[in-house]
């Protein structure tokens, strides 16, 4: 519901419109009637509205200082001038403020609601576009800023409860529903702020009740806003705990295991004295053990990647996000099983025959060219071209004197900053379409690339 003020100090104007027009029909709440501007202002203050209907003229503050005053508190405030004046110089002042519409008395309904259903779809257009720019100031870590397009949501606390869900599915769209907002921060990963705990707790009851959800992250206690960024990230952590359990699950706490630093303990000995035998050993007791359940995501990633880079010195073997975990294995018991299988394999390659294959060679980068928007490991390539993925990357190799990890990381980057070039695209949705499905990733590799971050480079611009 969009919130609406009404100042007049003739009572039966305001009687006769909060009584004739239908406000919830129209998504609207009537939250305040003022008889005269000053008494406007002093609610506006204190409690954030949408749309104002004023009078032009009131004692105190006439209508059109009320205007002039609310457009420069907040130009997204909507508002609609009444008048029992005719007054061509008064309805010019009136747009200059960034009033929609001018309506004379006496007031005819139909075209008040007519205004009101223009304010209401100028506010939807509003809030599609404004958490992108909510997203920047948390980024940022800009309190002033947060405040602002917090209040713009009609949110005017600084203690928020924070929940993170992943899939393909979002639960709330990108207004104010419910105390809530949506943040968007890649793809099939959003953020939600809510004002109380209660809503955060109805809104993980219904998540996981909707089949597209695969988990769901969250923190119990409130966050002030100078530890948003920080909450937001641990429960991005939080949320893929699905991929530890095997199956959708909320998860707001991160336990300490000493079984779990244990075996990751035990699996870097051995790997540093080639005891592969023992660490499939080790992988197997992890696979079995009722305490499984006690790794986090940030252990299965240590865990993958130790054991990939003990057999080979190239970088494409490794998971740089959870993102690309998932989509390796789907689940944590798999990328144990894989695991097991690639210490057990002879992962010998005649090397030579990578050289004679420059046909090959140019399938893989016209694949790659053509598909770096979507999340591309070296095994999908592999499977798309029916090849290996060490002869991929040996091949990679030799005609580069790069790797593929490196040669896609780069393409994504130079794509992301021919857009910021060329295209008004928020940040976010620059991430998005160069492959990036994780906004924060984006941020931190763009920046190791370029060294500033994309927000600088683009004021540099």
């Amino acid at each position: 519901m969009y919130k609406v003020l009404l100042a007049d100090d003739e009572s039966y104007v305001t009687k006769s419109i909060a009584s004739t027009i239908p406000w919830e029909e129209l998504g609207l709440e009537l939250v305040h009637i003022a008889n005269n501007g000053v008494e406007a202002l002093e609610y506006i203050d204190t409690s954030p509205v949408d749309i104002v209907i004023t009078d032009v003229r009131m004692p105190g503050i006439s209508g059109l200082d009320l205007c002039k005053q609310l457009n420069q508190k907040n130009k997204n405030i909507k508002i609609i001038i009444i008048s029992g004046y005719a007054d061509f110089a008064y309805a010019q002042k009136a747009m200059r403020f960034g009033c929609i519409s001018y309506c004379l008395k006496p007031i005819e309904y139909e075209e008040l609601q007519y205004f009101l259903n223009i304010a209401v779809n100028k506010l939807n257009e509003k809030y599609r576009n404004n958490p992108v720019n909510l997203l920047d100031s948390i980024e940022s870590e800009n309190l002033e800023q947060i405040r602002k397009g917090l209040k713009l949501n009609g949110i005017a606390q600084d203690n928020l409860y924070t929940a993170i869900a992943l899939g393909n599915d979002i639960m709330v769209d990108y207004k104010l529903r419910n105390n809530c907002i949506c943040l968007k921060l890649g793809v099939g990963k959003y953020a939600y702020l809510f004002e109380n705990p209660q809503e955060q707790m109805i809104f993980i009851k219904k998540a996981l009740q909707n089949p597209k959800i695969l988990g769901i992250g969250y923190c119990k206690k409130a966050s002030n806003l100078k530890d948003l960024k920080s909450d937001i990230q641990h429960c991005i952590n939080l949320s893929y705990q699905f991929f530890i359990e095997g199956q959708s699950c909320a998860c707001s706490e991160r336990y300490s295991s000493d079984f779990a630093s244990e075996k990751m303990n035990s699996i870097r000995l051995f790997l540093a004295s080639n005891n592969y035998h023992e660490v499939i050993g080790v992988l197997q007791d992890i696979q079995h053990s009722t305490y499984r359940k006690l790794f986090q995501i940030q252990d299965a990633l240590k865990l993958c990647n130790s054991i990939y880079s003990s057999l080979t010195t190239e970088d494409d073997k490794y998971i740089y996000t959870f993102d690309q975990l998932v989509q390796e294995y789907g689940n944590f018991n798999n990328m144990l099983i894989k695991s097991m299988e690639f210490l057990t394999e002879s992962r010998t390659l005649d090397v030579s025959q990578c050289y004679q294959a420059s046909s090959n060679f140019l399938k893989i980068i016209k694949y790659i060219n053509n598909n770096y928007t979507d999340d591309i490991s070296i095994k999908n390539v592999a499977d798309m071209l029916n090849l290996s993925p060490n002869y991929i990357s040996q091949l990679f190799k030799k005609e580069t004197g790069t790797t593929y990890t490196k040669y896609l990381m780069r393409l994504r980057i130079d794509k992301a900053k021919e857009l910021m070039d060329n295209t008004m695209l928020s940040i976010s949705e620059i991430s998005e379409q160069t492959g990036f499905n994780d906004y924060f990733y984006f941020l931190k590799a763009f920046k190791k690339s370029e060294g500033i971050t994309p927000g600088k480079y683009r004021k540099k611009l």
